[in-house]
């Protein structure tokens, strides 16, 4: 980590950033500051030390310090920039925080997560997941018909989720109105608007008029029971 000029009686540090490292080859080390190289990417140089960064973190070409691993991306020890950026996104499936050493943090039931995230994506209105390790909204299941599901929802509705008295709640809703930035950015836009889910609130779509429920959990518009000749039922 040192270079020696002609007439020296002292190494000289190299600069912070760079160092010299000899290769057991040649008869003299470093002569000038010149023969110090640049500290490489994944490693730190001060005029103290050398050493790779360690797992968590990362480095360009030069540094004298490593830098937490980015959101969305992993670093194992000694990780380069260009190896975090292009090599070590989080795979689909799991979420990589700011700092991961690796990706063994699995997306929990309720959610779902794409490659590159950092953070864990609640499943839409309308859907559920009871099962971990989901990459793409689509895999969240449509709700039950009959019932509802709020956002982020880890199991199938039970009662406490009827549809309420006089409203029925289906399958297959199209033109969903949920998106994510990663639909935005994706491009796939017009596919997310036309994914179907299941009904995500209790009162989803009224009975006709002309027609009744009288008690909670329809799930299609021919659970609305016809009003009969004395009563009316208006929508």
């Amino acid at each position: 980590g040192s270079w020696c000029g002609k007439g020296t009686s002292e190494p000289t540090k190299c600069p912070a950033g760079r160092y010299y490292k000899h290769d057991g080859t040649s008869p003299t080390g470093a002569k000038n500051v010149d023969d110090c190289d640049l500290c490489p990417a994944g490693m730190f140089c001060t005029d103290i030390e050398s050493s790779n960064c360690t797992a968590g973190e990362y480095s360009r070409p030069g540094q004298t310090e490593c830098k937490p691993c980015v959101a969305g991306s992993f670093c194992g020890g000694g990780t380069s920039e260009s190896a975090m950026i292009n090599d070590n996104l989080c795979p689909a499936g799991k979420f990589c925080p700011t700092g991961s050493a690796d990706s063994n943090l699995l997306c929990g039931e309720g959610y779902y997560c794409p490659e590159g995230t950092y953070q864990q994506l609640k499943c839409f209105p309308g859907t559920y997941n009871d099962k971990p390790g989901k990459k793409e909204a689509k895999e969240c299941v449509q709700c039950t018909a009959g019932k509802y599901c709020i956002e982020g929802m880890d199991q199938p509705p039970n009662d406490t989720y009827l549809c309420d008295p006089g409203y029925y709640c289906p399958q297959d809703i199209v033109l969903n109105a949920f998106l994510t930035k990663y639909d935005l950015e994706s491009g796939n836009v017009q596919e997310a608007l036309n994914r179907n889910i299941g009904s995500w609130g209790p009162k989803q779509f009224p009975c006709p008029g002309g027609t009744f429920r009288s008690s909670p959990g329809a799930a299609t518009v021919n659970d609305c029971s016809d009003c009969n000749a004395e009563k009316y039922c208006p929508e």
